[in-house]
């Protein structure tokens, strides 16, 4: 009987181990490979449009949160959040820009729904505005931390929650990446160390993802990703561009104005690599030039990189933003102007519209349309 039970407990022991445990990743990527149309490995989409209405006009969409209600967009441009129901259509606008108490100075990534709320993290008010699921507002939380410190985003973190730092002066350096905080919103520990702080640190997007429901971080103007485990950050993938990768030259991170004419020099490499992750597929953006990028897709089973083929007829790049996953569809932004094209490369059966809409119903909208695209 004791013999059962010790085995018991070594194959729980076991199992519960290789559902945690992660093997680094290291995917070689060739920006200069033959291309695979997108529409080649897309078995079938759900196209959501996102009502336009005088209070809901958005332009790119780049920033998206599901809540109990349906979507939540945020619109940094206009400091709102946009709220929809799952078709798409229009509810209600967050909108509390302002130097006020229960105002925002500005609106990043980090808006989430939890506990039947939606909450909002601004960094320059070092506060998160809580809200309900309609967009009402409720009441607003300091935020606890050292003046000196530049918040990037923050989100919730087993029980409390976890910071991307920003450096924001030459002078005054962080130290450290990520900064954790308690239930109170007050900091309490501090990881991976700025050794050599990177000296062109844009910040292109929300840094954090989940894997299931591992937290994922992606460190600044970097080639790698990190699982957020017992408050550090272990290496998860590596995407390895080789001599297409600008910073592996140390010269081209001396300063600011060598690191920026480093990337307006050279024509097609890459500077920055943007991921999405989920069990089966990463989705890959990689950015060249200033403005310019393409997109990519791995195969973790096989290791196999794709070079998406995501342009047009006119030669220019269907404009596509990868949001999420959210099983095994990755949520993505379109533009419309982009969208007749686009169904034009679909078959009828390969593609559905929410809310029972034919594409004629909302073709001369000005809203872009949300994807949720599943690969074969």
């Amino acid at each position: 009987m004791r013999f059962s039970h010790t085995l018991l407990l070594l194959l729980i022991s076991i199992n519960l181990w290789s559902q945690t445990r992660h093997d680094f990743e290291h995917y070689q990527i060739d920006i200069h490979g033959e291309r695979t149309n997108l529409f080649d490995v897309i078995e079938h989409v759900e196209i959501i449009p996102l009502e336009e209405t005088e209070s809901s006009l958005l332009g790119r969409v780049e920033t998206y949160f599901p809540t109990p209600n349906g979507i939540g967009i945020i619109d940094k441009k206009n400091s709102k959040v946009q709220l929809f129901n799952n078709e798409g259509r229009y509810l209600s606008t967050i909108n509390r820009s302002g130097d006020g108490p229960e105002e925002y100075r500005n609106l990043g990534s980090s808006v989430w729904a939890a506990n039947d709320q939606i909450h909002l993290f601004s960094s320059q008010s070092r506060t998160i505005l809580h809200f309900s699921l309609e967009g009402k507002y409720l009441k607003t939380t300091p935020v606890k931390y050292p003046k000196e410190l530049s918040a990037g985003g923050l989100i919730p973190y087993e029980n409390g929650y976890i910071v991307q730092l920003l450096d924001r002066s030459i002078t005054s350096k962080s130290g450290h990446h990520l900064m954790f905080l308690n239930e109170q919103l007050k900091d309490i520990e501090y990881a991976k160390p700025k050794l050599d702080p990177h000296p062109f640190p844009v910040n292109l997007s929300n840094r954090f993802s989940y894997l299931n429901k591992e937290l994922i971080w992606k460190k600044l103007i970097s080639d790698s990703i990190f699982i957020i485990e017992d408050k550090k950050a272990k290496p998860f993938i590596k995407f390895d561009f080789g001599e297409d990768w600008i910073w592996k030259d140390p010269k081209t991170t001396v300063d600011h104005n060598t690191a920026f004419d480093a990337i307006w020099d050279n024509e097609t490499s890459i500077w920055e690599v943007l991921s999405k992750v989920n069990e089966d597929y990463v989705i890959l953006t990689y950015h060249y030039k200033i403005l310019e990028n393409d997109k990519g897709l791995i195969d973790r089973a096989t290791g196999q990189f794709y070079r998406l083929d995501t342009r047009k007829a006119d030669g220019e790049n269907f404009d596509l933003y990868f949001l999420q996953w959210e099983g095994d569809r990755i949520t993505t932004s379109l533009q419309a102007y982009d969208v007749d094209e686009f169904l034009e490369n679909l078959k009828p059966d390969q593609y559905s519209i929410a809310g029972g809409l034919k594409y004629d119903d909302f073709k001369y909208s000005e809203n872009p349309v949300l994807l949720r695209i599943k690969f074969r």
